[in-house]
């Protein structure tokens, strides 16, 4: 029996508090930097520009003069006693209760509008892809290894995605020796589908193959998935498994991908004490494999 820790804390509980913190952020902080654009100037100043018709909108507010200048620029200066103030503005050609934006500086709003959200997007995928993983596991938490036939596992698997081949005219070839596993096999099937629908999506031609193979070997038995499709550059493979990592994103858009298969998969076969192989070259295809090995200790099976 595997034990996997719980989580301290509900996965509703964390989107909450980032959730929270992005409105605390935008009611709180976001104001107060543009207030640190605006420009404050002494009366004198202010009646200067007036009587240099310098002035575009003005705003009286909490005993000061908000006003934003020919120059698109925003100023505040305190409220004086002026009986002529109302003239002179108008003489001016000021305008009077406008809606005066408090403007950011260009590279600040840049990085306010779109850098810190899309930063904090990715930030708070990566979290809660780990947690899903950890609460997908937890599931299972208690799960009883168990030994199985290979190839009638593997033939169930074989079953299950071959609708999906015939449905895209992909020709799907399964070379599957005898032999036990020792596993979970739910959480296995997770692996082996997640595996085959990936080959899937890499075939991007008429002549589309994808081979699920079970060869048994002297200390276990080895499981691989190999297709003929576009291939992964060498620079990408070491981070296929990453949450939310993929290749060629497009494409797995618009087959239904959403780059959470091969960080779970790893996950899996990881409790199951093997790992994720890869070889690929680009345009010739991909083959991932794993080795369950035999297991030691006889009550675990």
């Amino acid at each position: 029996m595997n034990e996997v820790k719980r989580p301290k804390k509900p996965l509703i509980f964390y989107y909450t508090l980032v959730m929270v913190a992005l409105a605390l952020f935008n009611f709180l902080l976001v104001p107060w930097i543009a207030e640190q654009q605006i420009i404050e100037v002494d009366y004198g100043t202010f009646i200067t520009m007036t009587e240099n018709k310098e002035i575009d909108q003005v705003k009286v507010e909490d005993n000061q003069i908000l006003f934003e200048g020919k120059d698109g620029k925003v100023y505040k200066t305190g409220l004086m006693n002026d009986p002529d103030l109302v003239n002179r503005l108008h003489d001016s050609g000021a305008q009077f209760g406008g809606e005066i934006v408090e403007e950011t500086s260009p590279l600040l709003n840049i990085l306010l509008t779109w850098v810190l959200p899309v930063v904090l997007f990715i930030a708070l995928g990566q979290f809660m892809s780990k947690k899903l993983m950890e609460l997908t596991v937890l599931k299972h938490q208690d799960f009883q290894m168990r030994r199985v036939s290979a190839k009638a596992f593997l033939t169930s698997v074989y079953d299950t995605v071959f609708p999906a081949m015939e449905g895209e005219h992909i020709r799907f070839i399964a070379r599957i020796q005898e032999g036990r596993l020792c596993i979970e096999p739910d959480l296995m099937k997770t692996v082996c589908i997640n595996l085959l629908d990936n080959a899937r999506k890499a075939i991007d031609s008429d002549d589309g193959q994808v081979i699920l193979s079970g060869k048994a070997l002297e200390d276990g038995y080895e499981i691989s998935v190999e297709d003929n499709g576009q291939g992964i550059p060498a620079s990408e493979l070491s981070k296929i498994s990453d949450a939310f990592y993929m290749v060629d994103k497009a494409q797995a858009r618009g087959r239904g991908g959403a780059g959470l298969g091969l960080a779970l998969c790893k996950e899996i076969v990881e409790i199951h004490h093997s790992e994720l192989k890869f070889r690929s070259r680009p345009g010739e295809g991909t083959c991932v494999r794993f080795v369950i090995k035999e297991a030691e200790d006889r009550d675990v099976c």
